[in-house]
């Protein structure tokens, strides 16, 4: 009789971890990304003034792209222009990944005989994992950065690639390096990259390749099926508890 005893608890237990099993698989993880990215903004007095430009953006399970060959403006020069986003998130489970870059060949800022110019600025923004281990990840370069009049404390400066460096902060005029934002919890990630941010008394700000990236996701959910099949299991493992109590009883 105990060997049967145990055989049945066996299969119960059986059933109920089936029902474990199946529940931590029973929907996608990953619910929702999206990306987007620009080369250029300037804003004066908290209104646009220029862009963003040139700007994409993706959604679910999209990638997209977008080019501008030049800008030329009575402050502002700069060569081709270039953004990008992509997201997978399709519905399926397993690691989804969200990500953008953007770039500037060229610019040159002249603000009042006080300017700053470089060859090439770029970022990069992504946003991977699954439920419960989203990882955010973003990046710059900035290559052949020089200043003259009030920014001219940027020539020598060494560029050290570290989150949110403050390159000059001089007579109301302050430049930052890649300028990062991020925030990543078990159901929520995001991760936003300038390459170069320029803020001027407050008044005028010039954010030169900004990328975004962001996922989100539910914790899985049990299939009807799932919470039967567990039901059942406890069930049999109860009623076969009852029924040796029952069978002592009557022996007693």
């Amino acid at each position: 009789m105990k060997t049967i005893r145990n055989i049945k608890n066996g299969v119960y237990g059986s059933v109920i971890a089936l029902g474990l099993l199946t529940a931590v698989s029973a929907h996608a993880d990953v619910t929702d990304g999206d990306a987007s990215s620009y080369a250029l903004q300037a804003n004066l007095f908290g209104s646009p003034l220029i862009g963003p430009i040139p700007t994409s953006s993706a959604t679910g399970n999209q990638s997209n792209s977008s080019s501008v060959i030049s800008l030329d403006t009575p402050f502002l020069d700069t060569g081709i222009l270039n953004s990008s986003a992509s997201s997978n998130v399709d519905g399926s489970p397993g690691s989804k990944t969200a990500e953008s870059s953007s770039s500037i060949a060229y610019l040159d800022l002249d603000i009042l005989w006080n300017g700053l110019s470089a060859d090439v600025i770029s970022s990069s923004s992504s946003v991977s994992g699954d439920y419960g281990s989203f990882n955010a990840v973003g990046s710059s370069s900035i290559i052949g950065l020089t200043g003259y009049g009030l920014f001219s404390g940027l020539n020598g400066v060494a560029i050290t690639g570290a989150p949110n460096q403050t390159l000059l902060s001089l007579a109301g005029i302050e430049v930052i390096a890649n300028r990062q934002t991020s925030t990543c919890s078990a159901s929520d990630c995001f991760m936003t990259t300038d390459a170069l941010y320029i803020d001027v008394l407050g008044k005028t700000t010039l954010t030169l390749a900004s990328s975004y990236a962001h996922l989100a996701g539910t914790a899985p959910i049990p299939e009807p099926e799932t919470y039967a099949m567990m039901l059942a299991g406890l069930a049999g493992m109860a009623g076969s508890k009852r029924m040796r109590n029952k069978v002592r009883a009557i022996k007693a």
